[in-house]
């Protein structure tokens, strides 16, 4: 396996420590509320359970987690992330997936229209125009693409006074280290992944009283109203 340096590396360890960092665990219980609601429908259930199913920057996968524990099958799901060390999250289920590799996500080792579902979970690491097209290039006809970031409402209000463009993670050592974080009004979300060949299905905005148990203190921004995550989905 290729090894590519990603920020990601220095605090993948901990990332999913939910005591040390119940900001990622609040994030990750709404991802999974949003999917929950997305799988009442018929089409998108069967989509997920039979078809061809991606999810990047997966780190410790949320597809895996749900696909293994509802269908006890994960032959058709594939997942990428950019940092190994984040992957090694999703090691345990290595011998049941179709594929787990290592690249960037704005760069995706598939051939057009290859997938019928793409999970892209909190992606504003790599959520730029470059995703958009090549999400829409791997993404079948018909299929579905889910999107969520943390909300751009709340890091606008969160990150006020700093860089826009970067969260910041504190690790157990007393270590900063500033992430990649992309985050943009929804409208322009809709119209630049429209522009890229999806189209606009669902939009959602995941708030403070969302989530169940531990709320974060750095989700209490001022200003943000209670928003924490803009959750999407798209259609080709």
């Amino acid at each position: 396996m290729i090894r590519h340096f990603s920020p990601y590396d220095q605090v993948a360890d901990e990332y999913y420590d939910p005591d040390r960092h119940p900001t990622c665990a609040n994030f990750r219980q709404l991802a999974h509320l949003f999917i929950s609601d997305l799988r009442r429908d018929f089409i998108f259930e069967e989509k997920l359970r039979n078809g061809r199913v991606l999810e990047t920057g997966a780190a410790f996968s949320l597809a895996a987690e749900i696909m293994s524990r509802d269908f006890g099958n994960l032959s058709n799901l594939t997942i990428q992330d950019a940092s190994e060390a984040m992957l090694a999250h999703s090691v345990r289920w290595q011998n049941s997936l179709k594929e787990i590799y290592v690249s960037d996500a704005r760069q995706l080792r598939a051939g057009d229209a290859s997938y019928d579902i793409i999970f892209s979970i909190l992606a504003d690491p790599y959520n730029d125009a470059r995703l958009w097209t090549e999400i829409s290039r791997v993404l079948a006809e018909g299929g579905y693409w889910v999107l969520t970031t943390p909300s751009h409402h709340w890091a606008k209000k969160f990150r006020s006074g700093s860089d826009l463009k970067s969260s910041r993670f504190v690790t157990a050592y007393q270590e900063e280290v500033d992430l990649p974080s992309f985050t943009y009004p929804v409208p322009q979300v809709i119209r630049g992944v429209e522009n890229a060949g999806q189209f606009f299905r669902r939009y959602k905005c995941l708030t403070i009283g969302d989530i169940e148990g531990q709320v974060s203190e750095k989700l209490y921004a001022k200003g943000a109203g209670g928003s924490v995550l803009d959750c999407f989905l798209f259609q080709k």
